[in-house]
């Protein structure tokens, strides 16, 4: 901060150092308000450049925001929600359903598989190209995989078809398992029960299709037969 002279020599001297020309001779009642001016205005223009200063040196020694996290694929919970190879709108279709790309076009090519019965179709059939379920090789849900505590990847290849019945598609995934009950229920439907290690497991199986809806492992709704056999795996 600049310090007013008091003193009409001082006043002088001070006039040239701030670029206040023709005040060599001034008196004191010129030369003081004029000084006073000048120095006002440097003093608050170097109180204002102090300040910005503070204010970015306090901006810049704030934490970064914490990241919020991310939210894990609700079927095979190693990748993220809309994360995988795809275009934006496999993402967008994926992350609606809270399940990464692959897994969600894994179940994609489920269900035309079954619902165009893929099985009772020639092998060169037409309908049958690219179908993940007719060639498991083509399964990107499944060799994108990383991390798997050396666990069998069987399941990812367990095909249940529609002209199974529903006692056929438990047996056919029973045999993955070790120690699982199959017991038949009212309504023509199968369930497939055991334990693992993050809880109990129940797959039903209605006559035409995988009941993901009341199907669960550890707690925990699965969406295929697929999915509910990597997460006892990966529990095991």
């Amino acid at each position: 901060m600049i310090e007013i002279a008091t003193t009409t020599t001082g006043l002088r001297k001070q006039a040239r150092e701030l670029g206040i020309k023709g005040m060599g001779s001034a008196n004191k009642a010129t030369l003081l308000p004029l000084v006073t001016a000048e120095v006002t205005r440097r003093n608050a223009e170097e109180l204002a450049a102090a300040k910005a200063e503070a204010e970015k040196a306090a901006s810049e020694a704030k934490p970064a925001p914490a990241k919020k996290a991310d939210k894990g694929c609700r079927s095979c919970g190693v990748r993220n929600v809309g994360t995988g190879s795809g275009d934006s709108t496999d993402r967008d279709a994926a992350r609606a359903v809270e399940l990464c790309v692959p897994c969600h076009e894994e179940a994609q090519w489920e269900n035309a598989h079954s619902d165009h019965g893929h099985d009772a179709l020639p092998e060169d059939a037409a309908e049958r190209a690219g179908c993940w379920i007719c060639y498991p090789e083509l399964n990107r849900a499944s060799a994108d995989y990383k991390g798997r505590y050396g666990t069998s990847r069987a399941g990812m290849k367990v095909n249940v078809t529609r002209k199974m019945t529903s006692r056929q598609k438990a047996e056919l995934v029973a045999q993955q398992l070790t120690a699982f009950k199959i017991s038949e229920q009212r309504d023509g439907g199968v369930t497939l029960t055991g334990e693992c290690p993050t809880g109990p497991v129940e797959l039903r199986f209605t006559a035409k299709t995988f009941d993901h809806k009341n199907s669960r492992v550890g707690g925990k709704k699965v969406l295929n037969v697929a999915a509910a056999l990597r997460r006892i795996a990966e529990a095991g």
